[in-house]
């Protein structure tokens, strides 16, 4: 092992480790021990670095909501949505599809777990760096900034999949074991106050050549989807732009199969595969039926190959298809590598240009600036090669909705928290599942969470 990844692999052993299994019981862990390895780490540049990578490292490991696997947030939620449909043979998926999610699902469990093992991750490595004096000054505000990013984006998920959820700010285990439920808005105002300090922390240069840690622009783009989910058109559009007019960094690739590339001038902020290969192109890519497969148990519901124009050139390039005797499984083919021993040409892309796009042109809308709305849902139709849209009225927000759609279907969650952000689940969902509760807009509180800290309630329904 190299001495980075000793490094790496030191603080996880000592801090986050031990988190992996939940909120409830990393707040129980023996706060001396931990303070000792909080302490240590920080008294080294070398040691510093190697913390703040570990996270990233972190949000894309196999068992992460971000990591892009079975119990990522992708996956889960897109099967939640309309996206993806589950083997029979793996019933923990199923439950997301039938929207049946039982409170003791250990896929629902593992991304509860994730997300507030990288924020309590966040929060160490936070106080860590207020007491050092081995990093300097510019270099520790950038390190500031970047993981309120990732703290602030680890709260996005928890607040859009839970509703009101325990906002976890410190590493003090007694107080967390106990935290109750606070108000989304509160979390989100909290969400809010970091990405506008994070702003006046972070460079606009990325830490290297690749796009993989946070700089100025991926807390002007999330912060731009911040207040898109909030209706504040203004702010929403304005932190768009901030990013879309950067256009000596960012511009949409023009040939689809670029986009995801590592090299990609559309990619905003990505994450470094642990391995060759992505675990999106490794999950979704088919190479045998879904239906008796472990390995690759979902596979794109087939409404959504056929909402796709003959001429969008989205369905020839971002769909591959497995013909089995019984049938054709369409699956998400953005990534091309399923599996390889070489070095990755693919990173996990988390947020890119065109989702930025979509973001001013609803923003605009709502504000009445109706050309521009159309300019910038045009900018993407004209690259998937579809005529210019010509819409007036409420129907340009249609269009916007179904571009949303059709553009990062697969991706984050988006068809997911759209339809509850817009208040379609009940309409969309409803006609379309058989077993649709308004109360499934929201996943469980995992049954374990519920059993360790008594001042958690469940969600309506569960």
């Amino acid at each position: 092992m190299n001495t980075l990844y000793k490094l790496q692999l030191l603080f996880y052993l000592g801090i986050v480790g031990t988190l992996i299994t939940g909120c409830e019981e990393y707040v129980a862990i023996d706060s001396s021990n931990s303070s000792i390895v909080s302490e240590d780490i920080f008294e080294s540049a070398t040691l510093t670095e190697a913390a703040i990578d570990g996270i990233y490292q972190q949000l894309a490991n196999l068992n992460s909501f971000a990591g892009g696997s079975q119990s990522s947030v992708t996956v889960l939620a897109g099967l939640a949505a309309d996206e993806l449909v589950a083997s029979p043979y793996s019933p923990t998926l199923g439950q997301f599809r039938d929207n049946e999610i039982l409170t003791s699902n250990g896929m629902n469990y593992t991304l509860w777990s994730s997300l507030y093992s990288i924020i309590y991750a966040t929060n160490a490595a936070l106080e860590g760096l207020e007491n050092t004096t081995v990093v300097n000054e510019t270099l520790a505000l950038q390190y500031q900034g970047e993981l309120q990013v990732i703290r602030t984006f680890c709260y996005f998920y928890l607040v859009h999949l839970y509703g009101d959820i325990p906002l976890i700010l410190s590493t003090d285990y007694t107080e967390n074991a106990l935290a109750t439920r606070t108000d989304s808005a509160l979390v989100v105002a909290q969400m809010e106050t970091d990405l506008l300090e994070a702003i006046g922390c972070l460079e606009e240069t990325y830490r290297t050549d690749t796009r993989q840690y946070c700089n100025k622009s991926v807390a002007y783009a999330l912060l731009a989807r911040v207040y898109l989910y909030t209706e504040q058109w203004d702010k929403a559009a304005l932190f768009a732009s901030a990013v879309i007019s950067n256009n000596s960094t960012y511009a949409l690739e023009e040939e689809l199969d670029q986009v995801f590339l590592k090299n990609s001038t559309e990619v905003v902020w990505h994450l470094e595969p642990n391995y060759g290969y992505t675990n999106e192109g490794n999950l979704f890519i088919l190479s045998e039926s879904p239906i008796s497969s472990y390995i690759n148990p979902v596979y794109l519901d087939e409404t959504l190959f056929g909402i796709f124009d003959v001429e969008d050139k989205r369905q020839s390039n971002w769909f591959g298809a497995f013909e089995s005797d019984a049938a054709t499984f369409y699956y998400p083919y953005k990534y091309k590598v399923q599996i390889t021993t070489g070095e990755a040409t693919e990173y996990s892309v988390v947020l890119r240009l065109a989702e930025l796009y979509l973001i001013r042109a609803e923003a605009n809308y709502h504000t009445g600036d109706r050309t521009s709305a159309l300019e910038d849902l045009n900018t993407l139709r004209l690259r998937a090669g579809l005529p210019i849209a010509t819409e007036s009225g409420a129907a340009i927000l249609t269009a916007i909705k179904t571009a949303r759609r059709k553009e990062l279907f697969t991706e984050w969650g988006h068809r997911w928290m759209d339809l509850n952000r817009w208040q379609e689940a009940d309409e969309v969902l409803g006609s379309f599942k058989e077993n649709w509760q308004s109360s499934d807009s929201l996943f469980p509180i995992p049954e374990q969470e519920i059993l360790s800290n008594p001042n958690l309630i469940p969600n309506e329904g569960y």
